[in-house]
């Protein structure tokens, strides 16, 4: 036993003492663990800018507690609370989950936020790559110039254009520019 617990009980005579002050000291505490848990899984919110699979697997974390509490929690009770859960960005989503005609498991709606949550990441990186991070160095085309104009008129910009109105400018053709400009 540890100190403390051995200062606790160091008075106790018998064993069959010992064990009915501890039973009595743990199961209430166990009881308090299980008000804890219940707790804990009905507040729980999913919020943005974390993984909503890294959020789902705390929540599964919290379920499986259940079960070493001998706790019972209806499967479709608890699809429907994490779909309630889903971050605010997901509403969408969320809304066309609650509105299918048939009922999915735990396991089927971890793979559906699994699939959603990769497109989305997906999407972002895409739309990331367009913005401010990559931006190429590329020239306008107009509609009456060539892809031959000479490099020192005023078709070639340092800026990014809509992706109708551009061509990328490679490596080579970037080192060009730069050394014709000095």
């Amino acid at each position: 036993m540890s100190n403390t617990l051995f200062d606790a009980y160091h008075t106790v005579k018998t064993a069959k003492e010992l064990w009915n002050q501890l039973e009595r000291r743990y199961i209430i505490e166990d009881a308090t663990s299980k008000r804890f848990i219940v707790s804990k899984f009905f507040d729980y919110k999913m919020v943005d800018g974390r993984s909503v699979m890294e959020q789902l697997n705390e929540i599964k974390s919290i379920l499986d507690r259940y079960s070493q509490h001998k706790l019972a929690l209806d499967e479709f009770i608890v699809v429907i609370s994490i779909i309630d859960k889903l971050p605010p960005s997901w509403k969408n989503f969320r809304n066309s989950l609650k509105h299918r005609k048939e009922d999915i498991n735990l396991d089927e709606l971890g793979t559906h936020l699994g699939i959603e949550e990769d497109l989305r990441k997906e999407e972002k990186s895409k739309s990331e790559g367009l913005g401010n991070g990559n931006r190429a160095l590329c020239r306008e085309r107009s509609h009456n110039s060539q892809l031959g104009v000479p490099l020192g008129t005023s078709q070639f910009h340092s800026q990014t254009f809509p992706m109708k109105s551009i061509h990328f400018l490679s490596t080579p053709a970037i080192l060009l520019i730069k050394n014709l400009n000095r």
